[in-house]
């Protein structure tokens, strides 16, 4: 019994190693970035929750929808622009009173189809 744990205990690290590897390599090897299908859908999002909130009558239990973006300066053919960068990208911030009413408001807006599954929690974040 000794001996067999013993060798599953060796052979640990190396099935580790294949394990995280093949996951890397199969991240890696999908084209394009995790988060080239979100570049436009927080505004989306941000625009069909706060269409949602009004219609459903529960503006006052929310405070601010937020889409967490920075200002930039980037060099672009040798001139400065200002440009607006997202810190969190695919993410939209709800500040709201967390109750059942506000979260059922938050977790059924609509989310645009992409690759993404639509009902994915990544979409909205209650702050």
């Amino acid at each position: 019994m000794l001996a067999y744990a013993a060798r599953r205990l060796a052979a640990l690290p190396l099935t580790l190693f294949i394990i995280v590897t093949l996951a890397f390599v199969v991240v890696r090897t999908a084209p394009g970035g995790p988060f080239d299908a979100e570049q436009s859908l927080p505004p989306q999002v941000k625009a069909n929750l706060e269409h949602r909130i009004e219609s459903m009558g529960q503006r006052p239990r929310f405070r601010r929808v937020v889409v967490p973006t920075e200002q930039v300066i980037e060099t672009k053919d040798g001139q400065k622009v200002q440009a607006e960068k997202r810190t969190l990208p695919g993410y939209v911030l709800v500040n709201m009173d967390l109750n059942d009413d506000a979260w059922t408001v938050v977790k059924n807006t609509a989310v645009p189809a992409t690759f993404a599954p639509s009902n994915s929690a990544r979409a909205c974040a209650a702050v």
